[in-house]
């Protein structure tokens, strides 16, 4: 599954609490699995989210703490999470059942992010051997890894499958970027404006638009996106500080806490330095325009 960024599930998060606040509502008990990946990024076959206006419960069984808990300080990670569950891992899994799809998916997404490609091509390669379920999101996922291993072309011919079997914001950052790298710039701005359209949290997508358009010599609304891609940083950052201090006010051991704290701190570096960059970006751009 491509994944939101942990921006717009907080946003996400932020819009719901507001209509249960509206409604007089204290908690919003989820079971479709479709809202549950909307609201969490989570891909497996079983599990109840409870939202309210200071909690997100989420309750799952064995098969999921492990891929759950790996997803914290990434790009993708549910903010604010609370798991209930059994423990296990999808390596316990898939030990038991070879062919199990949802514990082969959740472990190409996290053999990609830890950037074990190689290991991340081969689970989603064995998603496809398997067929029927899950094949748009394991053209993905080969296909963001075979682009970090500068595998163009394969990742060019899996991100079109993919493109064809779902419609979402990662995918179409993903295209565009491929887009970029081929130099065809006019379907890579297309793809990364659509992508942004559909979510407005993908900062990345807003930087990667301003360098097109740099590179298009379209100074003002290049400079435009990377004033986007600031602000959407800038909030990511903000948000994080926000999760550090819950982290470091509610429960858990010490040295837990410091693992988490120490994510999140490195997740916002990296946004805080992607953040300057794009306002240093915008203001150049202004210049070239005399704006």
């Amino acid at each position: 599954m491509s994944y939101a960024p942990s921006l717009s599930l907080s946003l996400r998060h932020q819009s719901i609490r507001r209509e249960l606040a509206s409604r007089g509502l204290d908690v919003l008990v989820i079971t479709s699995l479709p809202n549950i990946l909307y609201l969490t990024n989570f891909t497996g076959s079983s599990a109840i989210v409870l939202l309210t206006a200071e909690r997100l419960l989420f309750v799952t069984d064995f098969r999921y703490v492990t891929v759950l808990g790996e997803a914290r300080g990434t790009a993708h990670e549910c903010p604010d999470i609370e798991i209930v569950t059994v423990e296990g891992s999808y390596d316990a899994t898939l030990a038991l059942v070879p062919t199990h799809r949802d514990a082969l998916l959740g472990r190409a997404a996290t053999l990609s992010h830890l950037a074990r490609h190689d290991e991340a091509v081969a689970a989603a390669t064995r998603i496809l051997e398997l067929g029927s379920w899950f094949t748009g999101e394991a053209y993905y996922w080969r296909a963001w890894n075979e682009y970090h291993l500068a595998r163009i072309e394969e990742a060019r011919i899996d991100t079109d499958k993919a493109k064809g079997l779902m419609h979402n914001a990662s995918v179409l950052v993903l295209s565009g970027m491929i887009e970029w790298h081929e130099r065809r710039l006019d379907e890579s701005e297309a793809e990364l404006q659509d992508a942004l359209t559909l979510d407005a949290g993908q900062c990345e997508a807003a930087f990667l638009l301003g360098a097109v358009r740099a590179e298009r010599r379209q100074w003002a609304s290049g400079a435009a996106a990377f004033e986007l891609a600031q602000r959407c940083y800038d909030l990511s950052v903000t948000l994080r500080r926000e999760t550090i201090a819950r982290i470091t006010a509610g429960p858990g051991t010490e040295e837990g806490k410091a693992r988490q704290i120490a994510r999140q701190e490195r997740a916002m570096t990296e946004e805080a330095q992607h953040r300057d960059e794009a306002a240093q970006n915008a203001a150049n751009l202004q210049k070239r325009g005399g704006g």
